[in-house]
C-alpha cells in the first residue's frame, strides 16, 4: 500500500476513534429515597425506602447531623428488589432530622435523603395571635398565624376563612408565605371568628382561631345581631367528620421468598390528627388461616413474620387497621402486601475459585426451570460491595487484578417477572480461610453469628428471656431484686452487641398463686395494646409489680412447660428461661416430667438458669468455700471484697444434701444437662456486697451463655475451611505456674500450671525448656493433662532451667515461666577419734569416725589405706567409722567424701 493510502487508512482510523470517544456517555450512580419527607407521631413505626441506579454493593444510612441512629431503634435490610430498607421502631422527638441514604454501585456512589419529623399529637397546635383584638370602624388589624405541625417552617401552607362566612371583600390581603392576615377599612360586619388553617406536606392539618370585635362594643361569633356589652365567646373546633381516610402501608409492598424461607412485613398506618389505634389485626386476603405455629407478631402487632414458608403461605396478606378519636368515633383501614413462594433453581459455577493475588476469576450463572427473559444481578455478601473493577456481562462476572481484599461469596440473583431467586459462589484470595463471604487470613480467628434467618436481612440477634418466679409470702426479696436484674441483664447484652438491631424480649410466668386458676402459673401481659406476653426491660419491670406473695404449691415444672407453650419465641434468637423459688418441687401433674421438660426444653433450644434454695461450693482453695453459682461447666462464681466476684474455671459443685427438697433432683441437674448454671439463692439473701457481687456474677454468666447460644468462633489454620466452634464470649487466659524454685542437686521437682482465667478454658502444654540437652522436656516421670491445670515432674536434676507453660484459647494466648535454680556445693570431711594424730599404745585399739561437713549433693564416704585386720561401719546419719582391735604398727588412713560435683579428702 502507498504512503498516501496509509495515511488515509490512519486519518480513518483516527476519526472512527474520535467519533467514538465523542458517542461514549459514562453514567452516574443516583439514589432516591422514599418518601422524601414525613411526620411522625411518637412511639410510631416509620420506614424509608431507598433505590439506587446501577448494580448496588452497599447501602448506608445515616443522619445529616452527624449523630448515630438511637441505639435499638433501628433495623438495616436489603429487600428481594435490591431496595435498601431503613426501619424505625418507636420513634421519638429526638430523631428528628436528615436521614441520608448513599449507595455504593457499580457506577459509583449516589445520595439521597429525607426529613423526618417526630411530633407529639398534643404538640401539633396552630394558634394565632392576639387571639381576641379589638378595633374601631375603620382600622386596621393584622392576625399572624403560627403552628408546631412540622419541624420544617417550609413544610407548611396556611389558609385563612371565617366559620360560616367570607373574608371582608377586598378589604384583606394575605402576607409573607400565608401566615399572616391583613385587614383594613374595617366594618362592624367584619367583627367574628377567624380561623387559620396549617397544612403540611403529608396532608395532616391543624387550625387555630382569633375573636375580632370592630366598634365600641363586641359582637358574638359567627352572628350579626348588633354588639353587645358582652365579653366575646370563643367558638369550639368543630367536631371531626366520620368519613375520614387515612393510609395503612406495608413494607415491603412485596416479596419473594423461596420455599423454607422467611419473611418481614411491617405495618405503619397514617392517622388523621386526634385520632389513636385502637386494634391492628393481620389476615390472608384469600380468607384462609395465617400458620399460627410460624407466625410470630411483634410491636403491638404491627410487624408480621412468617417463617418456614410454604406454597400455601403465597399470596395477599392484609393489615387492618382501627382508630377512634376523642368522641368516641371510629374509623378503619387496611394495607396490603404480597408474598411469591416460588422454588426454582438458579447455579453459578464454579462454587468455588481459589486465586494469588493478580490472577483473575470469571463465574457463571444459570437458571433452570424458568423461560429466557431472564434478568440476572450480581452482589456481594457482607459489607464489601462488588470490585469497582469487575465486570458483569449478563449472566457472567468477571473479575481481574485480584487483591486480597475481594476474597467473599459473590451471589447471583436470577429475576423473572418480579420473582428472584439466588445462588452463590466463594473466592478466595491468598492463603486464608472464607466463611459467611468474609476472607480470614491464616492463623487467625473471628465471629460469626450463627442465625441464618438473622443473616438474610443483616441483622444482629437478640434473646427471648423468660423469667418464672414463685409467689410464695418468702419471695418478697427476690420479687424485688427482678427490677435489677431485668433493666441489668438487658443493657449488659446490648453493650455485647445482643439486641442492638432487634430488641431483647423479656416475659414473666408467676406460679404457685393460691388460686386455682393461678396456681400452676400465670402470665403476665407485657403491653397494654395488644395483651403482648414479651416486651421490653421496662415492660417488665411494670409488669412485675403485678406479683402476689400468697403461693403455697410450688411446682417450677408447670411454669415451664406453660413458657414453651404459650410464649412466641422468635427464631434465630437466644432463648433464656430463668427459675427462682425456695422450695422444692410439688407435682401437680406427674405427666410433666423430668424426661418430658428436658424434651421440651430441647426442641425449643431453650437453656435454664435456676436459682434454688441449695448450696454451692468452689474448691479453688483448700477447705472448699461457698460460691454464689456453679455453671453446667462446673465454673463457679465466687464473691470477693467489695461487692465484686471471680470466676474459677472447673472449680464448683453444688452440695446435694443442702438442697430443699428435691431441689437438686428436679432442678440443679436439669439446669446442667441443659448447659446452664444454679445459684444460691440464700447468697442473694444475704444482702449487701454479697447481693451486689451474686448481681453481677448472674449478669455475667447469662452474657456468656447468650453469647453461646448465637454465635459461632472461627479459627482458620490450614484448609480454605476454618475449623469454628459454638460460643462468642472470650476471656484471655491468665496461666501461673507453682513449685519449687531451687532444689538440691539430683533431686525431683514438681511443677503444677494453672489456668486462673480464660474463657473458653485455654488449652494448656508444657514448653522448653531453654538449659537442657537435646529436645524436648527434661527427664519426668508423668505429665498428666486435667481439665484445667497440668503437673510436670523433672527427676534428677543436675542443671538450672526454664520451662513454659502456655495456655492457649481462641483469643489469644498466655506464657508463664518457671525456672529452677540447683543447690551444689563441692564435699568437705573431718575425721575424729580418741587416738586421731596421737600415739597409741602397742596392741591397744583405735577407732576413727568420718563425717561430711558440706557437699550439695551429699557426698559418699570411703576410707583410704585400710589396715588389714580393721573393720568399716556405716551409721543412719552417713558418717563411716573404722576401728582396729589391735594396734601393731604406725598407720595412715585417709577418708575421701565423692559427689558428682567432686571430692573432698
Amino acid at each position: 500500500m502507498s504512503s498516501m493510502g496509509w495515511r488515509y487508512l490512519l486519518s480513518l482510523v483516527a476519526l472512527l476513534v474520535g467519533l467514538a470517544e465523542v458517542n461514549v456517555v459514562t453514567a452516574q450512580a443516583s439514589c432516591t429515597v422514599d418518601p422524601g419527607e414525613l411526620t411522625r407521631s411518637p412511639g410510631a413505626v416509620t420506614i424509608f425506602t431507598c433505590r439506587c441506579s446501577g448494580i448496588i454493593q452497599r447501602y448506608t444510612w445515616r443522619r445529616q447531623d452527624g449523630r448515630d441512629l438511637r441505639v435499638g431503634s433501628h433495623a438495616q435490610y436489603v429487600d428481594a428488589s435490591g431496595a435498601g430498607l431503613l426501619v424505625l421502631y418507636t420513634v421519638q422527638p429526638s430523631d428528628s432530622g436528615t436521614i441520608i441514604c448513599e449507595g455504593q454501585t457499580d457506577l459509583g456512589t449516589g445520595t439521597d435523603s429525607s426529613r423526618l419529623n417526630v411530633i407529639d399529637p398534643q404538640a401539633r397546635s396552630t394558634r394565632v395571635v392576639p387571639s381576641e383584638l379589638t378595633r374601631s370602624p375603620g382600622g386596621t388589624a393584622v392576625l399572624v398565624c403560627s403552628s408546631t405541625l412540622s419541624g420544617n417552617v417550609r413544610d407548611l401552607t396556611y389558609s385563612w376563612s371565617r366559620p360560616g362566612r367570607s373574608l371582608p371583600l377586598q378589604r384583606h390581603i394575605v402576607l409573607s408565605n400565608g401566615d399572616r392576615l391583613f385587614l383594613y377599612s374595617l366594618q362592624p360586619q367584619d367583627s367574628g371568628v377567624y380561623r387559620c388553617t396549617a397544612t403540611s406536606s403529608s396532608g395532616a392539618t391543624s387550625s387555630g382561631i382569633s375573636t375580632l370585635t370592630v366598634g365600641s362594643g363586641t359582637t358574638p361569633a359567627v352572628e350579626t345581631r348588633p354588639p353587645t356589652t358582652q365579653p366575646p365567646r370563643t367558638q369550639p373546633p368543630p367536631r371531626p367528620p366520620t368519613n375520614v381516610n387515612f393510609r395503612v402501608d406495608i413494607a415491603p409492598s412485596s416479596t419473594v421468598r423461596r420455599p423454607g424461607g422467611a419473611s418481614f412485613m411491617v405495618c405503619n398506618a397514617q392517622l388523621p390528627p386526634g385520632y389513636t389505634t385502637t386494634s391492628v389485626e393481620w389476615l390472608k386476603s384469600d380468607g384462609s388461616p395465617l400458620p399460627s405455629d410460624r407466625t410470630t407478631r411483634y410491636t403491638c402487632n404491627t410487624i408480621l413474620y412468617v417463617h418456614g414458608l410454604t406454597n400455601a403461605d403465597a399470596g395477599f396478606y392484609t393489615c387492618r387497621v382501627r382508630a377512634s378519636d376523642s368522641f368516641g368515633r371510629t374509623i378503619s383501614s387496611q394495607g396490603v402486601s404480597s408474598v411469591r413462594v416460588v422454588d426454582w433453581q438458579v447455579t453459578v459455577t464454579p462454587t468455588f475459585h481459589s486465586r494469588s493475588a493478580g490472577q483473575s476469576a470469571e463465574f457463571q450463572c444459570s437458571a433452570s426451570g424458568v423461560g429466557s427473559e431472564v434478568q440476572y444481578q450480581w452482589t456481594r455478601k457482607g459489607t464489601k460491595g462488588i470490585p469497582s473493577f469487575a465486570r458483569s456481562i449478563g449472566s457472567r462476572l468477571s473479575l481481574s487484578s485480584l487483591r486480597v481484599e475481594d476474597t467473599g461469596e459473590y451471589c447471583c440473583s436470577a429475576t423473572v417477572g418480579g420473582e428472584t431467586a439466588q445462588s452463590c459462589a466463594e473466592l478466595l484470595v491468598g492463603e486464608g480461610c472464607i466463611k459467611n463471604g468474609e476472607f480470614m487470613p491464616k492463623g487467625t480467628y473471628r465471629y460469626f453469628n450463627t442465625s441464618e434467618v438473622l443473616q438474610s436481612v443483616q441483622l444482629r440477634p437478640a434473646a427471648d428471656i423468660i423469667i418464672l418466679v414463685d409467689e410464695s409470702r418468702s419471695m418478697i426479696r427476690e420479687h424485688a431484686w427482678l427490677a435489677n436484674i431485668s433493666l441489668g441483664l438487658d443493657a449488659a447484652l446490648r453493650q455485647n452487641g445482643i439486641g442492638l438491631d432487634i430488641r431483647n424480649q423479656f416475659g414473666l410466668i408467676g406460679f404457685a398463686k393460691d388460686d386455682p386458676n393461678h396456681i400452676k402459673g400465670r402470665a403476665f401481659p407485657m403491653s397494654s395494646c395488644d395483651n403482648s406476653l414479651m416486651g421490653t426491660a421496662q415492660d417488665f419491670n411494670k409488669a412485675r409489680e403485678q406479683l402476689a406473695l400468697d403461693g403455697r404449691r410450688e411446682d417450677l415444672y408447670h411454669a415451664m412447660n406453660l413458657a414453651l407453650d404459650t410464649y412466641p419465641l422468635r427464631p434465630g434468637q437466644a432463648c433464656q428461661i430463668i427459675g427462682i423459688t425456695d422450695e422444692g418441687r410439688t407435682p401437680l401433674e406427674p405427666h410433666i416430667s423430668y424426661d418430658a421438660i428436658l424434651q421440651k426444653m430441647r426442641q425449643k433450644g431453650c437453656m435454664l438458669n435456676v436459682i434454688v434454695n441449695q448450696k454451692m461450693m468452689s474448691y479453688h482453695t483448700d477447705p472448699s468455700v461457698p460460691a454464689l453459682g456453679v455453671s453446667a461447666a462446673n465454673d463457679s462464681a465466687v464473691e470477693m471484697p467489695g461487692g465484686e466476684y471471680r470466676i474459677y474455671p472447673r472449680k464448683g459443685y453444688p452440695v446435694v444434701q443442702t438442697a430443699h427438697g428435691s431441689t437438686h433432683v428436679d432442678y440443679t441437674r436439669l439446669a446442667f444437662e441443659l448447659g446452664g448454671a444454679a445459684w444460691d439463692l440464700n447468697k442473694l439473701r444475704d444482702g449487701g456486697d454479697t447481693a451486689l457481687a451474686f448481681t453481677k456474677a448472674f449478669i455475667r454468666l447469662k452474657v456468656r451463655e447468650i453469647s453461646r447460644q448465637l454465635c459461632e468462633r472461627c479459627f482458620c489454620d490450614l484448609a480454605d475451611r476454618p475449623d469454628c466452634r459454638d460460643g462468642c464470649v472470650s476471656e484471655a487466659p491468665v496461666v501461673t505456674i507453682t513449685g519449687e524454685k531451687a532444689v538440691n542437686y539430683g533431686e525431683p521437682v514438681d511443677l503444677v500450671c494453672v489456668s486462673v482465667a480464660g474463657d473458653p478454658i485455654p488449652d494448656l502444654v508444657w514448653q522448653g525448656p531453654d538449659n537442657f540437652p537435646g529436645q524436648g522436656l527434661p527427664p519426668l516421670s508423668f505429665e498428666s493433662t486435667l481439665s484445667d491445670f497440668i503437673q510436670l515432674r523433672v527427676n534428677n536434676v543436675r542443671a538450672d532451667f526454664c520451662v513454659d507453660c502456655n495456655g492457649t484459647n481462641f483469643e489469644s494466648f498466655h506464657v508463664e515461666r518457671h525456672c529452677v535454680t540447683v543447690r551444689q556445693e563441692q564435699p568437705q570431711v573431718s575425721i575424729s577419734g580418741s587416738h586421731n594424730k596421737r600415739p597409741v599404745i602397742y596392741g591397744s585399739s583405735l577407732s576413727l569416725e568420718c563425717k561430711a561437713t558440706a557437699g550439695i549433693p551429699t557426698p559418699v564416704l570411703r576410707w583410704l589405706n585400710q589396715p588389714a585386720g580393721s573393720s568399716v561401719v556405716t551409721r543412719e546419719d552417713g558418717s563411716i567409722a573404722l576401728t582396729i582391735d589391735s594396734f601393731t604398727d604406725d598407720v595412715c588412713v585417709r577418708c575421701v567424701g565423692t559427689s558428682e560435683v567432686g571430692q573432698g579428702v
